[in-house]
């Protein structure tokens, strides 16, 4: 590890593998943590292509950035099988330009369907729309286990709860995965349990598990919840064109609709 670094700043070996770790102010509102970044680096000191990249979810304690080689060996140990060579996902930062522009179908909003955090903050989008991005990934008895983020989007509905979406992960085949839906946790905006909906025989197992990994990162989801709203109000919004189409063609907003009966209402 690097002395003459900043206290901000970490370089470390772990297992052969080399990284740098920075820890920067979150920018979300009402999260005024600092965060773990952390990327894998190839011999010349650069990003790795396909690389391990990692945001903690959660505030670092000050304490624990005097020696953060401890802390990532933690962190790496969150992460199962694939997941701990390349690992991409919420825990990124997020892709404010993809932010900025991304909408929802309208009647997606109006009708309170649940949405992807991952898919308003990653271009890619999660493994829930074909997508590359989870949220949690990790091992629950031999079996990979991926866990996605969704919320309401709809700006009249204040419910204050999440969905946590857990999925296990198969490898059918060279660069092939598919994803079997297990079953559906809803938490509120801290992390309090408060519905289950499915029928896998070992759901309390895997769900008991997957809170002794990551239950502090289930404290900041307010942050996320918010962000799915803004991209809500933001799609019932009429869409400004520098020329209508007309009536008759399909709206550009991509819903597959009449321009007509989407944006030209």
């Amino acid at each position: 590890m690097s002395d003459d670094l900043s206290p901000m700043l970490r370089e470390l070996t772990h297992e052969g593998r080399r990284f740098r770790a920075v820890v920067k102010r979150c920018g979300h509102e009402g999260c005024d943590g600092e965060h773990l970044y952390l990327d894998e680096q190839n011999d010349a000191g650069e990003r790795l292509d396909g690389g391990l990249r990692f945001k903690t979810a959660f505030p670092i304690p000050d304490e624990d950035l005097d020696d953060a080689e401890p802390l990532v060996i933690a962190l790496l140990g969150k992460l199962p099988g694939r997941w701990r060579e390349s690992y991409a996902g919420e825990l990124l930062p997020p892709d404010e330009e993809h932010f900025a522009k991304v909408r929802f179908p309208k009647d997606h909003v109006r009708n309170g369907y649940l949405q992807p955090y991952l898919d308003v903050v990653q271009p890619e989008g999660s493994v829930m729309v074909g997508g590359t991005h989870v949220d949690f990934a990790f091992d629950f008895e031999g079996r990979s286990i991926v866990v996605v983020e969704m919320f309401c989007p709809s700006p009249e509905c204040d419910c204050g709860v999440g969905s946590l979406v857990f999925l296990e992960e198969q490898v059918l085949g060279e660069g092939e995965v598919e994803f079997t839906d297990l079953f559906r946790a809803d938490v509120t905006l801290v992390g309090e349990r408060r519905d289950v909906v499915g029928d896998e025989p070992q759901l309390e197992p895997i769900y008991a598990e997957f809170i002794r990994l990551f239950a502090p990162d289930l404290t900041h989801l307010t942050h996320r919840y918010e962000a799915v709203r803004v991209v809500g109000r933001r799609s019932l919004e009429p869409r400004k064109f520098t020329k209508a189409p007309s009536k008759n063609a399909l709206c550009p907003c991509g819903s597959g609709k009449k321009y007509k009966s989407c944006c030209g209402r």
